[in-house]
């Protein structure tokens, strides 16, 4: 397993382009080295009952894996 964090509130803000890029960047580079299907990138709510990471990134990531991360 692998835990990324980006510092913020995503309930109340959206994260920054530069967080995304970093974000998309080490999970690209995480799935081209270990051969990681995108359907195994998973966030924090989708595994535990929490509120993690916050509706704005959820929303990014939902739509990452479908796009750029597919």
């Amino acid at each position: 397993n692998l835990g990324v964090v980006l510092m913020g509130n995503y309930d109340r803000q959206r994260p920054n382009s530069a967080q995304l890029a970093a974000l998309v960047a080490i999970i690209e580079g995480q799935k081209q080295r270990y051969r990681i299907p995108v359907s195994r990138v998973k966030t924090h709510q989708e595994l535990d009952a929490t509120a993690c990471p916050g509706r704005n990134l959820q929303a990014f990531m939902m739509s990452a894996r479908r796009g750029v991360l597919a």
